[in-house]
């Protein structure tokens, strides 16, 4: 795994919450698998 773009700190593998919005309803989708940054706390969803 590359490092991140932001901080090159190192990526591991979590579950993401993903909240958005849709017309005029908020969508919640659980469990969305991501690289996130240790140290900057940026997700890369797939």
């Amino acid at each position: 795994m590359e490092p991140c773009s932001i901080c090159d700190g190192e990526m591991e593998r979590k579950k993401m919450e993903v909240i958005k919005k849709v017309g005029e309803k908020v969508v919640v989708v659980k469990d969305v698998p991501a690289w996130v940054c240790s140290s900057a706390e940026k997700d890369i969803s797939q």
